[in-house]
């Protein structure tokens, strides 16, 4: 029996990789939309056990820009036609950079590196072709090798979406393509291969956080109603026009962006009365682990569709909305939510900070209350008449200014109580938060 010691579906030594040959004309995508130097150089039965596998191919004549250094950790096998592999084995974390995209000639340039700490193994400069369509592709890599003197040809492609600071479902395939008869019996079989992956569906850049949310697209600087319909990193923004002041008080406008993939993550981001991206606070959108993929959360009445219950359970219920007999999850504090769904803050936007409805101020305050409880205070801070609030009280609630001695606020806080007759109406929701409020201070 042949010894398998092309062990990881890397190169175990040096690979000198043949450069691709480039043509005049812009290259030719064919019906399987692969160029014709991909599908002449990988047989289709090796294409067809690659997808038989688990492995994606996304072809396509404009794929997207690739150039950076990424990290696929932890790196799993997903699957193998090779008899002693057994499907979810760990293997050393691979960090890959691709560079010299050339969108014409659909051709890149490829550097890896992985290592399981006994031993180090790299590629540099290695010429592939490269397909795939808006954010998906596909880099088919040729590589010449040598081991004991015995040459060989091998195929590895990387497969995935570009997203933002990262590749998403990041897939890895190494396959045999010959063996010149190998003499020595020191190859796998021509045909045999793995497919590797990324668990966890993510691969940041080097050096980046690997958090759900950093994936997601940046929030635009402004709003404008021309958003609705961009495509945009394999989803699409929608206008949601009026902002949620259930959800989003003191915002004006909302935007979102939605996924192609149900289940995935999305984007949410409010903008104030100027039409400014709104950085942080109540105010602000908040990414959502599972994206509703309308605006709200689904509404049979309104025509919105049918309720989204796992978003409604992953994002809704966190923010305070108590939850239901179809969830597990429960409401935190607001100032969890807030970090852990944190309002996305644009790139390079002129002026980075703009909270609305911001309780960063006022942590000790609303101690652990949740966001829907905290929305009440401010809301009713904000819209109750001059003669039933302090004005010094309702400015430091809703923002405008951020520091009143604590002596102060208590007593501020009491009078309010007072001055909504809390005596008489001690259940009144908004009498139990100020209650509340005063304890948190004392």
């Amino acid at each position: 029996m042949k010894n398998p010691i092309y062990v990881f579906g890397f190169l175990v030594l040096a690979a000198v990789l043949f450069g691709c040959k480039k043509e005049e004309a812009e290259p030719k995508v064919d019906e399987n939309g692969l160029t014709r130097e991909i599908n002449d150089l990988v047989p289709q039965y090796i294409l067809d056990e690659m997808q038989e596998l688990g492995m994606p191919i996304n072809g396509g004549a404009t794929p997207p820009d690739l150039e950076d250094t990424y990290l696929a950790s932890p790196f799993v096998l997903k699957n193998s036609n090779i008899p002693a592999d057994i499907p979810g084995t760990l293997f050393a974390d691979l960090e890959f950079h691709f560079y010299g995209q050339n969108n014409q000639d659909l051709t890149i340039m490829i550097d890896y590196i992985t290592s399981n700490g006994f031993y180090t193994e790299q590629g540099e400069g290695l010429g592939s072709f490269i397909v795939g369509d808006e954010c998906s592709f596909s880099v088919f890599v040729e590589v010449d090798l040598t081991i004991n003197g015995d040459p060989a040809k091998a195929l590895n492609v990387y497969s995935g979406e570009v997203v933002n600071k990262g590749i998403e479902n990041f897939h890895y395939a190494n396959f045999f393509l010959e063996d010149y008869g190998d003499p020595n019996g020191v190859f796998i079989e021509v045909g045999e291969g793995r497919v590797l992956c990324d668990q966890d569906r993510f691969s940041p850049l080097k050096g980046g956080e690997s958090e759900w949310y950093t994936r997601l697209p940046d929030c635009p600087c402004e709003y404008s109603e021309s958003l609705d319909g961009k495509a945009e990193m394999c989803g699409t923004w929608i206008d949601c026009g009026a902002a949620s002041q259930e959800y989003h008080y003191g915002a004006t406008y909302e935007i979102r962006w939605v996924p192609d993939q149900p289940n995935d993550p999305g984007q949410q981001c409010t903008y104030d009365s100027a039409k400014k991206l709104i950085t942080s606070g109540i105010g602000a959108g908040s990414p959502d682990r599972d994206s509703p993929d309308i605006c709200g959360w689904g509404d049979i009445l309104t025509g919105q569709g049918f309720p989204d219950y796992d978003h409604y359970c992953k994002d809704v219920v966190p923010w305070g909305k108590g939850g239901s007999l179809v969830c597990s999850e429960s409401s935190v504090p607001c100032w969890i939510y807030l970090r852990d769904w944190p309002a996305n803050k644009g790139k390079n936007c002129p002026a980075p900070a703009n909270p609305v409805s911001d309780i960063q101020h006022m942590l000790r305050l609303v101690g652990d209350m949740s966001c829907e409880e905290v929305t009440l205070i401010i809301k009713s801070a904000k819209e109750s008449p001059n003669l039933l609030i302090d004005a010094d009280l309702r400015d430091y609630l809703t923002g405008e200014i951020e520091y009143l001695p604590e002596n102060q606020l208590i007593d501020k806080l009491k009078n309010w109580k007072d001055l909504k007759s809390c005596s008489i109406f001690p259940s009144d929701d908004l009498c139990v938060l100020i209650d509340l409020a005063i304890a948190n201070l004392q």
